[in-house]
Order: C-alpha cells, then structure tokens, then sequence
C-alpha cells in the first residue's frame, strides 16, 4: 500500500509539475503573437509615413521652388540626388546586408531619417545646397529600412500570416498616394507653410521608433549573420536562382510600364479631355482623375483579400480547395493570370479613353483587379525563393535592379511620341502620339506575364532548395547554442526533457 500511495504521489506531482509547464507554454505562445501583432503595426505605420513624406516632397515642389527662389532644373536635383543615394544604399545592401544585424541597422536607418527630415525642413531660405543634401541622406536612410521591412516580417511570420502581413504593407502604400495628393492639393492653395506636410510624418514616426525599441524580445534578429566574404559571395549566387531572377524581371517590367504611364498619362488625358470634351460627358478635370483613381482603387480594395484568399486557399489545399492536396504552383499561376489581365486592360483602357468613358472606368477596375495579384503575391514568392539569411540582398538587388532599368521609361516613351508627332503642335495630334507611345510601353507588361509563366516551372525546385538551406543554417544554429548557450538556455532545455520523460513514464502507468 505504501508502494502505492507513493507512486499515486509521484504521479500527481509529475501531472501538476505538466500541467504548470503547458499553461506557462500557452501564456508565453500568446505573448510571442501579441508581440508579433505590436510590431507588424509599428512597421506598417512607418512604412506609412515613409511613403506619406516621399510623396509630400514632390507635392510641394512649386512652394519649394518660391522659398528657395529656385528653377525647375535646381528643383529637379532634389530627386536626382534622392535616386542616386538610393541607388547607392541598395547597391551596399545587396553585397553587405547578410553581414548587418537587421535589427539595429532598421533602428538606426529609421533614427536617421527621422532626424534629417526634421533637420531639412526647418532650414533658411539660402540653405538649397543643405536641403537637397539632407533630403537625400534621408532617401538613403530611408531606403534600408523599406528593403528590411518585408524581410523582417519574414522573420516573424510565415506561409498565410505572412501573405496577409505583406498585402497590408501594400494596401497601406495603395492608401498613401491617395491621401498625400488630396493633401498636398489642399496645402498648397490655402496658403499654409509647406513644411506643413512635411513635418508630420518624422514626428509622428517617433512613436512606432520607440514601439520597436521597447518589444526588443520579439523584434530581433536572426541567430545567423555572414561573414563579410561570405557576404560578398552570396550577393552574386543570388542571380541563380532562376525564380528570384524571373520575379525581379517581371517587377521590373512592370515597374518601367508605371514610370512611362504616369509619367505622360496625365498629359495624355489633359489633351483628351481638352480636344474631346464631349467624350468625357462635360465632367471637370479633377472630377475625371477622381473617377480614374475611384475604379482602380475599387479593383483593388476587392482583388487583394479575394485573390490572396484564392491563391492561398489552392497552394495549402483548404478553403475553396479543401480536401485536395496543396499546389505549390498556385502562387506563380495566379500571378501570372493577374498579370494578363492587367496588361489586357491597360492595353484597351488607352485606347478607350475617348472613345468610350465609361467602358474606360470599367476597364480601370479590372487594372486594380489584375494588379491585385501581384500587389498581395510577388513580394512573398521572392521571399520563398530565397534563403533567410540572403532576404535582405534579395529584396535590395530586386530594387536596384528596378531602378537602374527604369530609369529611361519616361525619356523612351517621349522619344516614341515626338516620333510619332513630328512637328505637328496639335492637341488631336498629341494626344494620338501620347496614345501610341503608351501603347508601345504595354510591350512590357506582356514581358512580364512571359516571366510569370516560366516562372511557374522553376519556383516548386526553387522554394525546396531555399527550405533546405533554412534548415542547415538552422541546425548549425543550434548545434552552436547548445556548446556555448547561456546557462538559462541550457537549464530551460534541461527542463523540457525531463518534462517530456516524465511524461512518457507517467503515461506507462
């Protein structure tokens, strides 16, 4: 009997000891999720007031150009020396970013911004040179902590989290454009300063700086980090990996299409709606662009949940597709279907502009629609597609990429337009010329949607190989945490494994 009562005491001491242990697991597994939640919110928010003040520059320009007394080519350095700063910083992330912690270098990227954008806007009116200096010292800051931020929401979620997390950075980007151009009109005709614009953002983006220095348990780097050497010779294996390659061609293609389109649509659509004022239903100017942005923003408030939904419910086999195995090819195929979709539809909304109003606002509804799938998808196949450790140089030589190609869109575009115009300064002939010369720039939406369908043969291998790298790091990860570990470290590990022995040998009982 005494046997007895003393393993009945042994057992239950063991059942409470488990019982302890499993309620600790859960309250520490909903602080982790909290903690997730509070810091994807401070990353939105800044990426918010980041895209708000790049945007509150350029809507500003004319009350610029009055407090510095300048001229539009003095102007236009702002934005050169911007892109070359840029330039340059994605340039030494690419080859340097496997080497710096992400964490501290998001802080202090995003400390130095926020105090160059402050510094520049209260200068005197003799101080252009400081101005566009620090302007574009903060584009350069501003640029390493753009790049990390959808790698450190990697870092903090995955598969379904992560897709919505990334379609909510978009979704937030998609919000900005709107709100700064309504602002910015709104700034400079009521007679307000223009650092009005400009002084919110950095201000406000203190708040989320020291959201993200006090949840220092969940915002935190990756174990791994490269050596310098290592660093350098991973920024260049990146080029094969045949699906990171498509993925940034395909941003790329796109990227250049936007840069001709609203570069000279909205010259393009001043001519129409100036020539063919009947076509437009005798609307104001201002009331067609809003009609414009209206449906697109329509496609787009309805394709990103929808179609991530879709993609996400094919590719994990629930949802729509339950019961069926998952497709690792959904995500390329949706996007490749999006795409076509969206270059079909710019490619008749051009030509549809006058011809038919409303059929043009219905077509604009199906260009927010199709380029839904890429806003809510890309970003996370790139992530797939490479290994942690090389997220950042992937995202930054995705960008630099972009930018370097891009850089001619507009000047392409012109040059096909003067072609095409020849002398003739008539508004019907220009605007047939803009017409033309934006139908041209389609070409490289349909070079897009070529990427996105090779890309659905190479991203299963692809995505395999990168999990496999994953695991690797990993498991030197751990095998050097536990040979040099903290003692708390290893006292916790000490702790589970009795746990879980004592749970087998209660259970044999």
């Amino acid at each position: 009997c005494s046997c007895i009562d003393n393993r009945q005491a042994f057992n239950l001491s063991i059942s409470v000891s488990f019982a302890f242990h499993t309620m600790e697991f859960d309250s520490v597994r909903s602080q982790v999720t909290t903690g997730k939640l509070f810091v994807t919110a401070c990353l939105g928010i800044i990426f918010f007031i980041n895209a708000f003040d790049a945007h509150g520059v350029e809507g500003v320009v004319p009350l610029i150009q009055i407090n510095y007394d300048i001229k539009d080519a003095q102007t236009a350095t702002i934005r050169t020396f911007s892109t070359i700063a840029q330039t340059i910083t994605y340039g030494l992330i690419w080859i340097l970013g496997d080497v710096f912690d992400r964490r501290k270098l998001f802080l202090v990227s995003l400390s130095t911004w926020i105090t160059l954008s402050l510094c520049s806007i209260v200068l005197g009116s003799t101080y252009f040179v400081v101005f566009v200096a620090f302007r574009s010292l903060a584009a350069s800051a501003s640029s390493a902590f753009t790049v990390l931020t959808p790698v450190i929401l990697a870092d903090l979620w995955r598969d379904r989290a992560l897709g919505v997390a990334l379609m909510f950075m978009s979704a937030n980007e998609l919000m900005t454009t709107q709100i700064t151009a309504i602002l910015n009109s709104w700034i400079v005709t009521s007679g307000v300063p223009w650092q009005s614009g400009l002084i919110a953002g950095p201000l406000v983006a203190i708040v989320p700086l020291i959201g993200l220095l006090c949840a220092s348990r969940t915002f935190r780097s990756p174990e791994y980090r490269r050596s310098l050497q290592r660093s350098f010779a991973n920024a260049f294996s990146i080029l094969k990996i045949k699906s990171f390659v498509l993925i940034a061609a395909e941003l790329t293609c796109g990227a250049f299409f936007a840069r001709a389109f609203w570069f000279w649509f909205p010259t393009m659509l001043l001519n129409a709606w100036t020539d063919f004022p009947d076509a437009f239903f005798g609307f104001s100017y201002t009331t067609v662009t809003t009609f414009n942005s209206l449906a697109k923003i329509a496609g787009n408030v309805i394709g990103l949940p929808t179609i991530l939904w879709i993609a996400q419910s094919w590719r994990h086999g629930t949802g729509l597709c339950s019961g069926r195995e998952g497709f690792t090819r959904a995500y390329p195929i949706v996007v490749s279907a999006g795409a076509s979709v969206y270059a079909a539809a710019y490619f008749v909304g051009i030509l549809m502009v006058v011809e038919n109003y409303i059929v043009f606002l219905g077509v604009m509804f199906f260009v927010g629609l199709g380029a839904s799938a890429d806003m809510s998808l890309s970003a996370q196949m790139k992530l797939m597609v490479v290994p942690t450790s090389s997220r950042p140089a992937a995202v930054a030589l995705s960008r630099l990429i972009s930018g370097i190609v891009t850089t001619p869109a507009a000047q392409l575009a012109g040059l096909i337009s003067d072609t095409v115009r020849g002398d003739s300064m008539l508004p019907s002939d220009r605007f047939r010329a803009y017409q033309l010369a934006l139908l041209c720039t389609v070409s490289f939406l349909v070079l897009g949607v070529i990427c996105d369908m090779l890309l659905v043969v190479f991203f299963p291998e692809d995505c395999r190989k990168a999990e496999e790298i994953d695991e690797q790091e990993l498991k030197r990860v751990d095998e050097s945490t536990y040979l040099i570990g903290t003692p708390k470290s290893r006292s916790e590990s000490v702790f589970d494994t009795l746990i879980r022995s004592r749970t087998t040998t209660l259970n044999s009982y």
